[in-house]
């Protein structure tokens, strides 16, 4: 049993809170009194187990000559190994994001990768695996890493479809000086601040093994996001020094291990063979962090890019009582491939349409094939590739690196002959490229078509905006950053997304309106982005006026905010002017900031940056 300080922490947190401690444990005795009679087992139970920043050649099975993985050899004995299982993204939210969903992260509405200040995270109509599971009877619980947002509680895991949450909230690099504290959470409450990771892999398993010994006579989802072997790296006392590989192998050898404890309480048990246990990455190895990143074995590049190794990744599944033991299959599939496969396990229908397939058929029966687009959505959730069949076609590149492996576009290559990416056939194969071309520009097309939740709210309140043109008058201090359109397009922006703020550094900003006739106006509405991390402050004030023919001007107000004296989180603020029975054609709205960085800010006396988000007339 684990006996580390952040065990201890956890037994105080339950004990302090006494109502949760005594309904824990009545709920624990009420469990371990069912009769194993009681459980369905035509209803089988599901562990996913999800490295972050693993590489496919990290694994002894996939290749490793140093990193011992007795565990994950194993269990790919004793199961099936997808060897063309791609992540839904080269990056951690993002990945995340499809795992749980079945859509590609362009579907979000957020970016690639939040922060612990992201204004959004996974928005509260999105249904995940662990919704539908919980609505048709299992019981659900994540020990690990969320990553899917944090400053609304709607983000949370216990309301996206878990019972119980323990574990961080983001990645475990976000953390101080840069960041603000990182929380260990239990459910929604924090139970440490900054706890030593070194204890983490071990905490996980031991509350997974806890929930598994709950629920073993009820059908469960046991979702395990590990936060290794993303760094930093923090290998568990009794792994530390143990492998030749270094850091990173001993922090793989306790997921292997941990791995290990999960399958051989299944079997003890008595559950494993109505047990679906998967491993795989959320995304290939940082490989920029040289001996403390992973391998991506024989594909090129790694975590950040569209190129195999940033999203080809290890998959191993077991299911003893279905899945053939020792096989493999090729078959294209992947993280985004789960919902839809789980689904119809169940026989759960969808009425929303995802983007993923059943991955049913191919473990029951490792040789079959099924020809597939599948699409490789890059940094910013940009599409980057494609792929069909044995042909993939790069239409953008990126590398952490820098490096720039080609030095034109677009790049064709035969994946199945070429899985490394080491000979461009467009020259050769021009129909082919054609063809990828299209199913490119259809797939975006529909992407188009069919908008977010985020989205979705937008053009509802769109609908009621009064259509204007609007005049930046102050000019924009950077050009990406200068668009004045981003202010009416109706698309709000997020914390860590500036290309859809109008932005000016160092000085006020006056917007100019001209609704092109006089209307009756009811409320201007216009917001402001605050990411002090990014130097970027709150306007002092905000002024709105008003005139019915663009002389005689009438103040609506000013609003002042505070002035910031520490850190805050990032937020993304709305500043409301209200009025009835008013009518105007034209309206200035004037911003004013101090100009430069405060003096507890390490920028300070440098230009601070204003950015402008949406600008609404009602």
């Amino acid at each position: 049993m684990l006996s580390s300080n952040i065990y201890m922490v956890l037994a105080s947190y339950l004990l302090m809170n006494t109502y949760k401690f005594f309904f824990f444990v009545f709920v624990t005795f009420l469990l371990s009194c069912q009769s194993s009679t009681d459980k369905d087992v035509s209803t089988p139970n599901i562990v996913i187990l999800f490295c972050d920043d693993l590489g496919y050649g990290d694994l002894s099975v996939t290749g490793h000559p140093t990193i011992r993985t007795p565990h994950l050899d194993q269990m790919a004995n004793e199961g099936l190994r997808m060897t063309q299982f791609y992540s839904a993204s080269p990056a951690c939210t993002a990945s995340r994001y499809g795992l749980l969903t079945g859509k590609y992260p362009v579907r979000s509405g957020f970016s690639w990768v939040l922060f612990p200040q992201s204004a959004r995270g996974i928005h509260p109509k999105e249904k995940t695996i662990a919704e539908t599971l919980q609505a048709n009877g299992y019981k659900t619980a994540c020990f690990g890493k969320w990553h899917l947002g944090s400053t609304k509680k709607a983000y949370f895991p216990t309301q996206n479809g878990f019972d119980e949450f323990i574990g961080l909230p983001y990645s475990n690099d976000m953390i101080p000086p840069i960041h603000p504290d990182i929380a260990l959470l239990h459910n929604e409450d924090t139970i440490a601040l900054n706890p030593d990771q070194s204890e983490l892999t071990e905490l996980y398993t031991e509350n997974a093994l806890r929930f598994i010994r709950q629920q073993k006579d009820h059908p469960f989802f046991l979702y395990l996001p590990y936060a290794m072997p993303h760094l930093p790296l923090h290998p568990g006392k009794s792994f530390e020094g143990q492998s030749i590989r270094g850091k990173y192998g001993d922090v793989v050898e306790e997921i292997d291990w941990s791995t290990g404890q999960i399958n051989q309480l299944l079997d003890s048990l008595g559950i494993a063979e109505n047990t679906i246990v998967l491993f795989t990455s959320d995304n290939g190895p940082w490989i920029i962090k040289n001996e403390e990143g992973g391998s991506s074995g024989l594909f090129r590049d790694g975590k950040g890019s569209t190129w195999e190794g940033g999203m080809r990744v290890p998959a191993i599944v077991k299911w003893p009582s279905q899945i053939p033991a020792a096989s493999i299959s090729t078959q294209v599939a992947s993280t985004i491939d789960l919902y839809n496969t789980i689904t119809e396990l169940i026989g759960q229908s969808e009425e929303e349409q995802n983007d993923g397939m059943s991955l049913l058929p191919h473990w029951l029966q490792p040789d079959k094939q099924k020809d597939r687009t599948f699409f490789y959505y890059g940094p910013s959730n940009k599409l980057h590739a494609i792929r069909k069949g044995r042909w993939k076609l790069h239409l953008k590149t990126s590398s952490q690196t820098g490096k720039q492996y080609y030095d034109y576009l677009p790049l064709l290559f035969d994946i199945e002959a070429d899985p490394s990416e080491q000979y461009e056939l467009s020259k050769l194969y021009p129909d082919t490229v054609q063809l990828l071309q299209r199913l490119w520009e259809e797939h975006l097309t529909k992407v188009k078509e069919t908008p977010n939740f985020y989205e979705k709210e937008m053009q509802a309140l769109f609908q009621k905006h009064l259509a204007y043109q609007v005049i930046a008058e102050t000019s924009p201090s950077y050009k990406k950053y200068g668009k004045a359109s981003v202010l009416t397009d109706g698309y709000p922006g997020e914390s860590d997304q500036f290309n859809t703020f109008y932005a000016v550094q160092g000085e006020d900003l006056s917007i100019s309106i001209d609704l092109q006739k006089p209307e009756a106006i009811d409320s201007v509405q216009v917001s402001f982005l605050r990411r002090h991390s990014s130097w970027v402050f709150l306007p002092e004030t905000v002024e709105v006026l008003i005139s019915q023919h663009g002389k005689d001007y009438t103040s609506l107000g000013t609003i002042s905010t505070p002035i910031a004296s520490d850190f805050e989180k990032d937020v993304i603020q709305t500043f409301s002017f209200e009025q009835t029975d008013t009518k105007a054609q034209f309206i200035k709205i004037r911003a004013q900031q101090k100009g430069v960085c405060p003096d507890w800010h390490p920028g300070a006396a440098q230009p601070s940056w204003l950015m402008a988000d949406e600008v609404y007339v009602f």
